[in-house]
């Protein structure tokens, strides 16, 4: 027996429906996988757990509020249908008194007390909240003292850390100084650096006696000879060490740079025999023991230098 195309659509329609009745409530009715792991975090947060509190005491008022809000109705309820029971009665004995019937003061005692509770548990909620904030307000308080010690202890272990390194490197220094000056009363003869080239140059250091013997000797000599003699200093008059006299400009410059780590030369250019000339010297100073230091460290590089008096 072949089906009618009326009893196909017939047997599709009654298919469709069982799988529509059958998968709705299934996907209506799906549970939130997420809400005991939100339960943890709200629980595990102090702040969100506080929240969760009021919100539950909110939700439980509100309950409380609605039951009594149905309790009183039922009262209401219950003295109508009594009045109307009442009424019923007097019609049926033909009295046309009406006597109501009232439990006033029973209601009135039973609503005071649930009155009393009901104030009675909104005080516990509030002094629980009150207890809960304060709580929290002293673990703030605690947090930020405890955070405050903690800065405290860490600034002064920076500043003894601090404090430490400076006293050890003062203690450094004092004994490099120390040292230098042992090394310096005993030796005779220091290393100049050159600044630019950073060469290395020994030369021998003299006590202001024997350069004073030394000068004396070279003027000797130079008188002698013929040459000029070195200056004898005299207040207001200042000198400077004249390290030659060149005709080319980088031969001067040369010069120039020997003698940088040991004074701050200047090249002075001029004419001689309608030539020109450029002329290094450096150390200009009154102080002649001065003068004669530098003169003493820059002969080793330069040569041959004099001291000459500043116009």
């Amino acid at each position: 027996m072949n089906p009618t195309p009326q009893q196909k659509r017939f047997a599709g329609a009654v298919i469709l429906l069982l799988v529509f009745c059958f998968l709705v409530p299934f996907f209506v009715t799906g549970t939130n996988v997420n809400r005991d792991r939100e339960a943890v975090a709200r629980l595990s947060d102090p702040e969100l757990r506080g929240q969760f509190a009021r919100q539950q005491a909110q939700e439980e008022e509100t309950a409380r509020l609605e039951q009594e809000a149905r309790r009183q109705e039922e009262i209401r309820q219950r003295q109508q249908e009594a009045e109307a029971a009442s009424r019923r009665e007097n019609r049926d004995s033909g009295s046309d008194d009406v006597v109501i019937v009232e439990n006033t003061q029973a209601g009135a005692s039973q609503q005071d007390k649930d009155a009393a509770a009901a104030a009675a548990r909104t005080e516990a909620r509030r002094q629980e909240t009150a207890r809960l904030e304060a709580e929290k307000a002293r673990a703030e308080a605690e947090k930020r003292r405890k955070n405050e010690e903690a800065q405290r202890l860490e600034r002064e272990k920076q500043a003894r850390l601090a404090e430490a390194k400076r006293r050890e490197q003062d203690e450094r220094d004092r004994r490099k100084a120390q040292e230098l000056a042992a090394r310096q009363s005993g030796q005779q003869r220091v290393t100049v650096i050159n600044g630019d080239t950073r060469k290395r140059t020994e030369i021998n250091v003299m006590t202001p006696a024997e350069a004073e013997a030394k000068r004396r000797a070279a003027a000797q000599t130079a008188t002698a000879a013929g040459t000029p003699v070195q200056p004898v200093a005299r207040n207001g008059e200042k000198y400077n060490v004249s390290l030659g006299v060149f005709s080319s400009m980088t031969n001067a410059q040369n010069v120039k740079n020997k003698v940088s780590g040991i004074c701050a030369a200047s090249i002075m250019p001029f004419n001689r025999n309608n030539q020109r000339m450029f002329k290094v010297v450096c150390g200009r100073t009154s102080d002649m023991n001065t003068i004669r230091s530098i003169q003493t460290r820059v002969q080793p590089l330069v040569g041959a230098t004099s001291i000459e008096r500043v116009n």
